[in-house]
């Protein structure tokens, strides 16, 4: 199955309320991913080091073309400290119990950045819908798919080709969680494997 809803469900208000508080804070300090541009982001919720926020697609990259990619990020398993006692963590906590989660991240979309390139990720991914409605999709080996109940977990085999897309004009932001990387051999990307 390419998209299988689970039946597991968080809070997703309280999760986008969390979301929301770091974005101001980073956009305060102007530390935005600027990968991402001004308006849409990607906000690291672990890393290698509990204290980064955002890794450009160079250094992903780098870790790759050395040989170090798939330790890099499978080891991305440390709760950023923004979000360390936090219900963030709790959900995190929790979903490692059930499944061999690693990086975890919230990607968002909005009227600047609608969408992805159609790519094929190293393994598939867990996504919490925060922020959603009609016009956002995520399509899969050219089918569309809805990810459209909010705190709700979905399994997306993100090893095939996919993207995301917003169309709309309301944010769509999920909480993106990577499964344990096994290799990269099947990976493309036109840019980065770092969303």
């Amino acid at each position: 199955m390419t998209v299988t809803l689970l039946p597991k469900k968080f809070d997703a208000e309280e999760l986008l309320s969390i979301y929301t508080s770091k974005l101001k804070f980073l956009q305060s300090l102007g530390d935005i991913d600027s990968y991402h541009g001004k308006n849409s982001y990607m906000i690291y919720v672990t890393s290698l080091d509990g204290d980064t926020y955002s890794y450009s697609p160079e250094f992903i990259k780098d870790q790759i073309k050395n040989g170090n990619g798939i330790d890099t990020l499978n080891n991305c398993t440390v709760v950023n400290k923004f979000f360390k006692d936090s219900y963030l963590e709790e959900v995190y906590n929790s979903i490692k119990k059930w499944y061999n989660i690693t990086r975890c991240r919230f990607l968002a979309l909005d009227e600047h950045r609608r969408g992805y390139s159609y790519h094929i990720d190293p393994s598939p991914r867990l996504h919490i819908p925060l922020a959603t409605d009609d016009n956002c999709m995520f399509l899969v080996d050219d089918n569309i798919h809805r990810l459209d109940k909010l705190g709700q977990l979905y399994l997306v085999d993100t090893t095939k080709k996919h993207s995301a897309l917003n169309l709309g004009w309301t944010n769509r932001v999920h909480l993106v969680f990577d499964l344990k990387i096994e290799n990269l051999d099947n990976v493309q990307h036109n840019k980065t494997v770092t969303h």
